[in-house]
């Protein structure tokens, strides 16, 4: 029995056994089955029908055939897969099934009107939104910054670098008192510089000669009251949720920040915590910040320059005077970028600091007042005049005016000047004229003044 089987294989031609179909089919169906393949089987078969089918067809393809004669073999495959079957009806046409089963082609990507508005065009739009709207009685004059974030963090790092000459070099004393301008209210970065640095302020004054404004500095001092942090302040002035975007806001997303729907739980929560006199003005400015409901528009943030990025890909471009912080156009609170707004801890040194001034008796002021008027101090008192940046306007305070009011403020305090720790020499009254475009020590009793611009 075993020479007649060593007989029978050697008789046998000699043949290598055939792999599993499986272990074929595999790698010929990832390269070979294409969409013309698939679209000439019948919709009715099932999908492992289809499969095998499929398989069968492309392991039954002869080797060696060259391409002349496979394009042959697969117009006679198309032919025979194509004919009429017995196979249950309700069969879709093959053009159907073609379009249906074929993987999506550049047909189905979205069409032109479909395509994203670029940043441009939506900045465009919210801006011609807000002017062409009905002009919104009681709007503070300035609900944002006018000035860029590079502005706002030289401003603090000026009157820190000014109030440490004053002191001789060494330790910094306190301020008795901090006056400022209510404006958009970035008179806060300084308080907060000063308190990051251990500088004491003993009294905050805000003052305005606009009545309406000096309200706004009031409103906005109660929300910083109600608010216990930044989140919950930027969603009661924007009616949105920073923390439940997961996002961190700025220039070249604020858009998508402002097109989340407004919260209308805000309003009413906040309206609530506010004393009586201030509900009205409040919903006035959720209503412009928020809603963006009025002209000039005061945007979450604006990148750190004065102006927006020029877009050099966009069919759109903003114009100079567009993509401009000021001029009657854009205000900005340039959240995360700088100022008293800039982060979490900037925040809770203003609110800190505005919490215990309150606590004490005659600690926070609202002056309406104009700055002619400034009354000369007394007993040595050191102060910080913060006037924003209407020295740059002669709208505001021209070269004559300037000079009468530095003149004034020479003459505040009383006191002879006193040696400090660092050697130097520094008067123990004087005022610290602060702006955006200067930095000066103004002392009493004829000593020089520094400057720092």
């Amino acid at each position: 029995m075993a020479l007649a089987l060593q007989a029978s294989l050697f008789a046998s031609p000699r043949a290598v056994p055939p792999a599993p179909a499986a272990s074929r089919a595999s790698p010929v169906l990832c390269h070979r089955f294409r969409v013309s393949d698939r679209a000439t089987i019948p919709s009715s078969v099932g999908t492992a029908a289809a499969v095998a089918a499929a398989s069968s067809a492309v392991l039954a393809r002869p080797r060696l055939i060259g391409r002349a004669g496979a394009a042959r073999w697969r117009v006679s495959c198309a032919a025979k897969t194509t004919a009429p079957t017995t196979a249950p009806t309700t069969q879709a046409p093959t053009t159907t099934a073609t379009s249906e089963t074929a993987t999506p082609t550049r047909a189905s990507a979205p069409t032109g009107a479909a395509v994203a508005a670029s940043f441009e065009e939506r900045f465009l739009a919210r801006q011609e939104a807000a002017r062409g709207g009905d002009a919104v009685p009681d709007r503070p004059r300035y609900l944002g910054c006018t000035e860029s974030a590079e502005v706002r963090q030289a401003t603090s790092r000026a009157l820190l670098r000014t109030w440490s000459e004053r002191s001789g070099g060494g330790a910094c004393d306190s301020a008795h008192e901090f006056w400022m301008v209510v404006g958009g209210l970035t008179g806060l970065d300084s308080l907060c510089a000063m308190a990051r640095s251990q500088i004491e302020v003993q009294k905050l004054v805000l003052f305005d000669c606009d009545p309406l404004q000096l309200s706004y500095g009031e409103l906005m001092l109660a929300l910083v009251g109600i608010c216990p942090n930044r989140e919950s302040f930027v969603r009661a002035l924007f009616g949105r949720s920073m923390a439940a975007w997961g996002r961190l806001v700025g220039a070249s997303n604020m858009l998508d920040f402002l097109d989340l729907p407004v919260m209308p739980e805000v309003e009413q929560e906040m309206t609530a915590g506010l004393p009586p006199k201030l509900r009205g003005l409040y919903a006035t400015v959720f209503g412009c910040i928020a809603r963006q409901e009025s002209w000039p528009l005061a945007w979450p943030s604006f990148g750190q320059s004065e102006k927006l990025p020029k877009s050099r890909r966009g069919a759109v471009q903003l114009s100079n005077a567009q993509r401009r912080l000021g001029g009657g156009r854009n205000e900005a609170f340039h959240i995360n970028e700088a100022g008293w707004l800039k982060d979490e801890a900037s925040y809770a040194f203003v609110r800190n600091t505005l919490t215990s001034l309150d606590a004490c008796k005659g600690g926070l002021e609202l002056r309406l007042l104009n700055l002619g008027d400034m009354k000369p101090s007394h007993n040595g008192c050191r102060r910080v005049l913060f006037i924003s940046n209407i020295d740059g306007s002669p709208q505001f305070l021209d070269g004559v005016a300037l000079e009468s009011l530095r003149q004034s403020l020479r003459g505040l305090g009383g006191q002879a000047s006193a040696k400090v720790d660092g050697g130097g020499e520094a008067s123990s009254g004087g005022t610290l004229l602060l702006s955006t475009r200067r930095a000066e020590w103004l002392s009493s009793s004829g000593s020089a003044s520094q400057n720092s611009g």
